[in-house]
């Protein structure tokens, strides 16, 4: 009966564990498809090709704004489940089994993530208005 979890543990795969795993594979899938979308559409909602530098430097910004946010969610999604296996397990490859450093990671990593997600739609947002005021 060595095995038990505390009650910090408990509370931690409860909450902390199931809550920003969960959040965290929403928010890539999020992402992954605002990415998508936006390459996709890219030439009808700027229109490219006759976009001047500015909105072209602004798009390009934004893609590799969300990138890195699919790459910080990623590794939030690592970090948390890390911190899952140092939980039931005791033990992960390549990681130091501290939960709170880990959990700390993760949370760091995801709200870099949201803050990569929202200045790439601030620089998409600004690249289409531009892009419109241009074309009148």
């Amino acid at each position: 009966m060595e095995n038990l979890l505390s009650s910090n543990e408990i509370i931690f795969m409860t909450y902390n564990y199931t809550e920003i795993k969960d959040l965290m594979t929403k928010f890539l899938t999020l992402t992954s498809g605002t990415l998508v979308i936006s390459i996709a559409f890219s030439e009808k909602i700027t229109k490219t090709h006759e976009a001047d530098r500015l909105v072209r430097m602004l798009m390009f910004s934004a893609w590799s704004l969300l990138f890195m946010a699919l790459i910080f969610g990623g590794g939030s999604v690592i970090y948390i489940a890390a911190a899952g296996g140092c939980v039931v397990y005791k033990s992960v490859p390549f990681f130091d089994c501290n939960v709170n450093r880990l959990n700390l990671g993760s949370v760091s990593l995801g709200m870099l993530a949201g803050l990569s997600f929202g200045i790439a739609l601030l620089c998409m947002a600004i690249s289409a208005g531009r892009s419109i005021l241009l074309s009148k």
